[in-house]
């Protein structure tokens, strides 16, 4: 990396909290995730004024802005980790040399834990639009030396052009494509369909699609048709949210687009994307979460998932 910034990946304080993290944190014990909450907060920890350097528990370090994103880089930066749910199941979906397209990809956390996972012979393509957001993703990348992840800097949609992108100056992770009801600084950005991208590069063989561009969700679904139509379909892991305004119809719409369009049957994790649990699955549309990750198979891809993933009640 070219920049200087600070560096607490071995810091103390830090730590100790994803220690805590690790071993108490998401125990199935009601409370446990509160209590570890407050621990963190009275650990004493660094007081960043801006971007720095932190180590997840993950084994990658990230480069993370925690004053300026309260989301996602505050999390990492204070425990380390973000939807660990997802996270250690997608463990579990990827194999080594598999290919993983990360759509909404922001500054690279789930690219780079699976680029992690499948290892030199594996691919990883991350899809960014936003331009600072971009910047950061590419960073994280060069951070950890991994040659396995190739960065777009371009929005995936149902159609091929140029659109508005708009910021959000709380949690840069929910800049959007749909215009918000206050008003936010916006910028002009190409969008492709997925369907197109992949046949232009030669992409033929993907194991799992992450999708999570706030309330986009449909219409990157809607330009994926053909690759998620055919029986060598990907996993899904699919931003299901009403948390937000939505585009081109709500989550019902991609309950049924993902029935309609394959064989695709819907889980969630108990728990909740947050913490590790086992998959439940989604068998009517009054069923989907208010705010939560739906992961997707088809047949064939149970055959090669283990039975401790999903509750009993799935069988």
């Amino acid at each position: 990396m070219q920049k200087k910034y600070n560096d607490y990946s071995n810091h103390l304080g830090l730590k100790i909290v994803r220690v805590l993290l690790g071993h108490i944190r998401y125990l199935p014990i009601r409370g446990t995730f509160k209590t570890t909450n407050l621990l963190a907060k009275i650990v004493p920890k660094p007081n960043p004024k801006g971007l720095c350097i932190v180590k997840t528990v993950h084994g990658f370090k990230m480069l993370v802005d925690p004053v300026l994103d309260k989301g996602l880089e505050r999390a990492l930066f204070n425990y380390g980790t973000y939807e660990a749910g997802t996270l250690k199941l997608m463990n579990d979906i990827l194999r080594d040399g598999d290919t993983f397209i990360d759509i909404g990809a922001n500054i690279g956390l789930m690219s780079l834990h699976a680029g992690k996972i499948l290892g030199e012979n594996g691919r990883v393509v991350s899809f960014e639009p936003l331009s600072n957001t971009y910047n950061i993703l590419v960073e994280n990348i060069a951070l950890n030396n991994f040659r396995n992840v190739e960065v777009v800097n371009t929005a995936i949609g149902s159609t091929n052009g140029v659109v508005d992108i708009f910021d959000n100056i709380v949690n840069r992770g929910s800049s959007s494509l749909i215009k918000p009801n206050y008003t936010e600084s916006c910028h002009k950005i190409p969008i492709n369909r997925l369907d197109d991208y992949l046949e232009e590069h030669g992409i033929n063989s993907i194991n799992c699609i992450k999708i999570d561009v706030e309330g986009w969700e449909l219409e990157v679904l809607k330009g994926a048709a053909n690759t998620l139509s055919g029986f060598e379909a990907p996993i899904c892991i699919i931003e299901c949210s009403t948390m937000h305004p939505t585009h081109g119809g709500d989550t019902k719409d991609i309950y049924t687009f993902l029935h309609d369009i394959n064989s695709y049957r819907l889980f969630r994790l108990a728990r909740g994307k947050e913490k590790p649990s086992r998959l439940l699955e989604i068998k009517d549309i009054t069923n989907l979460p208010k705010h939560d990750n739906l992961f997707c198979f088809l047949p064939k891809h149970f055959k090669k998932l283990p039975s401790r993933l999903f509750t009993r009640r799935n069988a």
